[in-house]
């Protein structure tokens, strides 16, 4: 088929979605034509595992019988399945809570799997015996199923319906998903009695933005008590409807802290709720009081700042309260990060008895091991407080909008009289006043009387790692290399974690790697493995042998840049490195007698996005020596989705050049 034909038929099939998602009583479940598998395939669609051809969902507010209101989300959604990799998209899960009275149900679940096959449509319904409900926790369960007879070409189509008694967050919608999407809709109709604050993250522009309204009347009916009461409100419900056409899939890359900050959605958080002749109620809290209630929370402060005897018995056991203010705080933190190990990463909450099974088993959740730490911070005199955050991959927080669930961290603050420090304890590798890099991804809440506010930001984390490489000659042939390299300083803390669990043997084993196997490597040796505050220095002892007329030699030698990290054609979203870096190699190698430098690499520098990210390779030569400074800085930490094809070209500029090597001819 000609490209010409293909845009024929992308434009007829966008034009005939796009009509029928403006027509809602046309899109019909079940109602699938052979047009439908013929989606396109070229731009965004190009190479597509799976591709949505449309994905509908509206949400409504309907008076209940527990004396309020109630959610009811319904989504429609088709897909085609183009290949055996995107045969994942026919796997949904759909949650669903239950607490305190309040609960989440399916009303409505249906589907049928679609397949042509010689221009004629075959249909497999979705039956329950293939739909399972998992238990996460007593509060939360998961409703899973795979699309039956499922394979390359299919289309699924999936409708469902729930009812929701959580009026806090209004339903979200996702307009983006894994797989490039034709067309995206979304309508809410929300009685003006409910204050709703809506938070957008739309990059593209909406084909359809719509506003309306419409008069209703809501029965309300509680059964609650010994005999049944009934209301009816009467109010105006406000229509809001979006539609998206043409959105990219997105798929979570190299150096993404969460591929949710960038998908394409909408959230809404209660404000409060008025009904008429009734008063304003606002429902939503200060972070002041937020941060009262957890520290008064028994899943929270109310371990470490009430009944409090046994951090006394651990202090005084340890000899942790001696010494300056400073002095104490690195003993403590020094004697929870030895003694505990961390079994569960992320909440924000201890476990049940976490404070005393982690004191009595040696081992707990992150919050036990951290909110433990500021409990002896803190009864030993120091100015400390627990601090809450979002981890990268755990999505950004909305700083507006104080919402625990978007919480999964906790660390610990201490403060001096000139100076402060946030401390993570989980982390064995790590040092007094450091974090690991996951902590790195915005707003944090120190949960002290102002609940005040901090930033951890990744452009403030920057490794800066040093290259030093000294070529003698040894006898008349050869070259003695040696070659130092001080470790940044996350970089130290990974070797560590590598060398603990592989051994040091290993590690050396696996550096070798990275030299010449024509190189006799004499010795490799790594120091200050076991002191935390020092960076990991690694030395290389190599000999060079010059047994040609003419010999090549990279004078990088170990620093040689072996592949690019940018490996995608195109990328949608920003680029989001974990740290800002400044890596420094200085060479200078003199040859021996007899021989000289008859080629050497060029001279270049390279700047990109107004020199925030910088390679300069200098190199300069004589008849016998060769001195070369090489340096690639980049002191920036995010970069927009357009800036992805200069970074990727850099990179890979980056490879090539750090191949090049120097010729060494024999007089």
């Amino acid at each position: 088929m000609s490209v010409k034909n293909l845009n024929l038929l992308f434009m007829s099939l966008f034009f005939a979605i796009t009509c029928i998602a403006q027509k809602k009583d046309k899109v019909k479940f079940g109602a699938v034509s052979n047009n439908e598998f013929n989606t396109p395939d070229t731009g965004i669609y190009k190479n597509a595992d799976a591709i949505y051809i449309f994905d509908k969902g509206s949400a409504k507010m309907e008076g209940n019988t527990k004396g309020f209101f109630s959610i009811i989300f319904e989504r429609h959604v088709r897909i085609k399945i183009n290949n055996a990799n995107g045969v994942d998209a026919s796997t949904i899960s759909i949650p669903f809570y239950t607490s305190q009275g309040l609960d989440e149900k399916m009303l409505v679940l249906k589907g049928i799997t679609f397949n042509l096959d010689n221009n004629k449509i075959s249909e497999t319904e979705l039956t329950n015996s293939i739909v399972f409900t998992e238990k996460l926790n007593k509060n939360v369960s998961v409703k899973k199923f795979t699309m039956p007879g499922v394979k390359a070409g299919s289309i699924v189509d999936i409708t469902y319906k729930t009812k929701s008694d959580y009026l806090n967050t209004f339903q979200s919608w996702e307009f983006q998903h894994k797989y490039p999407i034709m067309l995206s809709e979304y309508i809410v109709d929300i009685p003006d009695f409910f204050n709703y604050v809506k938070a957008m993250n739309v990059k593209s522009k909406f084909v359809l933005d719509e506003k309306s309204s419409y008069n209703a009347t809501f029965n309300i009916i509680d059964n609650s008590g010994y005999s049944t009461d009934r209301a009816t409100l009467d109010g105006t419900v406000s229509v809001n409807k979006w539609q998206l056409v043409n959105l990219p899939g997105l798929k979570e890359e190299i150096f993404t802290s969460s591929i949710d900050n960038h998908i394409s959605k909408i959230t809404f958080q209660l404000n409060g709720y008025q009904f008429p002749n009734m008063p304003y109620k606002p429902l939503k809290e200060n972070w002041s009081k937020i941060s009262t209630n957890l520290l008064e929370s028994e899943s929270f402060g109310a371990s470490i700042y009430n009944r409090t005897g046994y951090l006394d018995d651990i202090l005084k056991k340890n000899n942790l309260s001696s010494g300056t203010d400073k002095e104490k705080a690195i003993k403590i933190y020094e004697y929870v990060r030895d003694n505990f190990t961390c079994t569960k990463t992320y909440g924000i909450y201890i476990l049940e008895d976490g404070i005393k099974n982690l004191i009595k088993n040696k081992n707990g959740s992150a919050a036990d091991i951290n909110l433990l730490l500021t409990g002896l911070l803190n009864k030993a005199g120091l100015n400390t407080s627990p601090a809450i955050l979002s981890t990268r991959g755990h999505e950004r927080v909305h700083t507006d909008f104080p919402l625990m669930d978007k919480y999964n961290y906790v660390i610990s603050a201490v403060f001096f009289e000139n100076e402060s420090y946030f401390l993570d304890a989980t982390q064995p590798y790590l040092s007094f006043g450091n974090l690991p890099l996951k902590c790195y991804n915005g707003s944090v809440r120190i949960l002290n009387t102002d609940a005040t506010a901090a930033e951890l930001e990744t452009h403030n984390v920057i490794e800066q790692k040093t290259t030093t490489i000294i070529g003698i000659p040894h006898e008349k042939d050869k070259l003695d290399i040696a070659i130092k390299t001080d470790y940044p300083y996350f970089e130290s803390s990974r070797i560590r974690e590598i060398i603990t669990k592989n051994g040091k043997e290993a590690y050396i084993k696996d550096l070798k790697t990275k030299i010449n196997s024509d190189y006799t490597i004499d010795s490799v040796t790594v120091l200050n493995i076991d002191d935390k505050k020092e960076k990991i220095i690694v030395n290389f002892y190599i000999k060079v042998a010059l047994d040609n007329d003419v010999n090549y030699l990279n004078p990088l030698f170990t620093e040689e840049q072996s592949e690019s990290p940018f490996k995608s054609e195109t990328r949608y979203y920003p680029v989001e490195l974990p740290y800002a870096l400044n890596n420094v190699t200085i060479t200078n190698i003199t040859l021996p007698d007899g021989y000289e430098i008859s080629e050497a690499p060029k001279s270049e520098k390279v700047a990109l996005v107004e020199s925030v990210v910088q390679y300069n390779y200098l190199i300069a030569k004589k008849k016998n020596e060769i001195q070369l400074n090489c340096i690639h800085n980049v002191r920036q930490t995010n970069f927009d989705a357009e800036d992805y094809s200069n970074l990727k070209s850099y990179y890979n500029y980056i490879v090539n050049k750090s191949k090049e090597q120097v010729v060494i001819k024999k007089l």
